[in-house]
């Protein structure tokens, strides 16, 4: 019994996880809408890295901890995803790159090239 009220009192774990969503969808969609100056998309890789993506990290480890094995599995698809993203805007600067992302079975981030 005492897992159980453990783990109802975790329920707020995936807050985190959507808060992280919210924030990175929101700097991508801000870079790619021209909200931002293309000059700052090394920052906007910077940022989902280093926020979006151990957010989620956390809330997944915190959903499997707690035995909540399907969404924790999409929260860890969504910061794997999250993290190839930053990677690929980080280390070319440009977001032309995300055309070879459906390689990497990634289909869902090639309507985002420039």
């Amino acid at each position: 019994m005492r897992r159980v009220s453990c783990c109802v009192r975790s329920a707020p774990r995936y807050r985190w996880g959507f808060l992280a969503l919210f924030v990175g969808s929101l700097l991508v969609s801000a870079l790619q809408l021209h909200w931002m100056p293309a000059a700052q998309r090394h920052e906007v890789g910077i940022g989902v890295l280093a926020f979006t993506v151990p957010l989620q990290v956390i809330a997944c480890l915190y959903g499997f901890l707690c035995r909540d094995v399907v969404a924790s599995t999409g929260l860890g698809l969504l910061a794997a995803t999250w993290a190839v993203l930053g990677v690929a805007i980080v280390a070319r600067g440009t977001l032309g790159v995300l055309r070879a992302l459906p390689r990497c079975g990634l289909d869902r981030f090639a309507v985002l090239g420039e």
